[in-house]
């Protein structure tokens, strides 16, 4: 039988507000980059890049979309739930408004250049950004320890196994993000940010990569064990391809287009993933058409 069942916690349930805010940074970013196009962009006076204000804004709305989807399968106590969706809207829509102020201005909101200004204007605005930035890791974090508890598991386990490789890969992005932070704090130069970068984004889309495996697979007749097997599967190869990519600009970021034993590695592992995400996406399809029992030929008990 389907994993998925109609009384299963369904993600975004109760969670509009959220989904709306995050929808509010594409938005945002797409009408900065139209802006751009027709009108140029802004002079770096400190930093300052309208088209890296596009940039954040899209990607911290899909990041708060992502964290969202899975706030109904934490299990969060109301009042705590209420207070986590509080947090997630006030800072995705605070980080947008300082992104977009500062950078509007010619100043990085993030790495200014002039912070050689004790308590001046631009570094109280980094100041309040660093605070939003960590109040988004604690709610991520938070759900992240909803999701690892065993009562998880209870009604949506696929999923549920999922959302804890997609909150690792958040770990690893946040990892990226502080890394980017300190490096340019001490050198000013930012040469080892721009490689850091693509590590810092790639492993926030670990929201995606296992989360679509789980749907895929959550509707296929096939055995517990072998739903469990494929998706555990796809969330290590993704976990570890990150982390390939970490460890590579690490060690020589001027090399992690070039080919390398680490950067080989990392390919193998998003093939591996690759492949696995488009077998349970064929799996789905072929269940949905009604090619017959599949996954091991026979329908069995729920995990």
């Amino acid at each position: 039988m389907n994993a998925f069942h109609s009384d299963s916690p369904k993600l975004f349930e109760g969670e509009r507000w959220c989904v709306w805010s995050g929808v509010l940074g594409p938005v945002l970013g797409l009408l900065i980059w139209i802006y751009v196009m027709i009108f140029g962009n802004v002079e770096p006076v400190h930093g300052g890049d309208l088209l890296r204000a596009a940039s954040f804004n899209a990607a911290s709305g899909i990041f708060i979309i992502g964290v969202a989807a899975f706030v109904p399968l934490a299990n969060f106590k109301p009042k705590m739930r209420k207070f986590i969706d509080f947090y997630i809207i006030f800072s995705g829509v605070v980080s947008y408004v300082l992104e977009t102020f500062q950078h509007a201005r010619g100043v990085s909101p993030r790495m200014p250049t002039n912070l050689s200004e004790p308590f001046g204007f631009d570094f109280i605005i980094s100041q309040v950004f660093a605070v939003t930035a960590a109040g988004i890791i604690w709610y991520t974090v938070m759900v992240m320890i909803g999701v690892f508890r065993a009562s998880a598991l209870a009604k949506r386990p696929i999923m549920v196994v999922a959302a804890r490789y997609a909150m690792i890969g958040c770990v690893l992005g946040f990892i990226g993000g502080a890394w980017m932070i300190v490096d340019f704090s001490i050198t000013k130069n930012k040469e080892l940010t721009h490689s850091i970068i693509y590590f810092h984004g790639y492993a926030f889309h670990g929201l995606q990569a296992v989360p679509f495996m789980a749907a895929f697979l959550e509707r296929v007749a096939m055995a517990a064990a072998a739903r469990r097997r494929l998706i555990h599967l796809g969330g290590l190869a993704f976990t570890l391809s990150t982390a390939l990519m970490g460890l590579q600009v690490l060690v020589n970021h001027k090399s992690l287009f070039h080919v390398t034993p680490i950067t080989v590695l990392m390919a193998l592992t998003v093939i591996a993933w690759a492949c696995l995400f488009a077998y349970s996406g064929l799996l789905f399809l072929r269940s949905r058409s009604g090619s017959g029992n599949i996954g091991k030929g026979h329908a069995v008990r729920q995990s």
